[in-house]
């Protein structure tokens, strides 16, 4: 996992002037969802859901000697909504 690091970016990174080189790595993820359907008759129903995805990489930034490690935080939480109509 890699990726470009943005130009504007590289003075906050503070590792000096040269190339900056990234790397994230392979981190542990879940996700937990819970779901709901209800049919109101047999033409019609609804779904609701809401999940929470956990997922927190570690950032290796890297010019010559210098380096900087970071944790980043990429957690969610989704909720989502459906109409079923039957056509046939």
């Amino acid at each position: 996992n890699s990726f470009k690091v943005a130009d504007e970016i590289k003075p906050e990174l503070a590792l000096g002037s040269g190339a900056i080189t990234s790397d994230a790595n392979i981190s542990f993820a879940w996700r937990l969802q819970g779901s709901v359907w209800h049919d109101f008759n047999d033409k019609v129903a609804i779904r609701g859901s809401i999940a929470y995805a956990w997922c927190q990489p570690e950032i290796t930034f890297q010019s010559g000697a210098s380096g900087r490690r970071v944790t980043e935080n990429a957690n969610a939480v989704m909720i989502g909504a459906g109409l079923v109509y039957r056509i046939f």
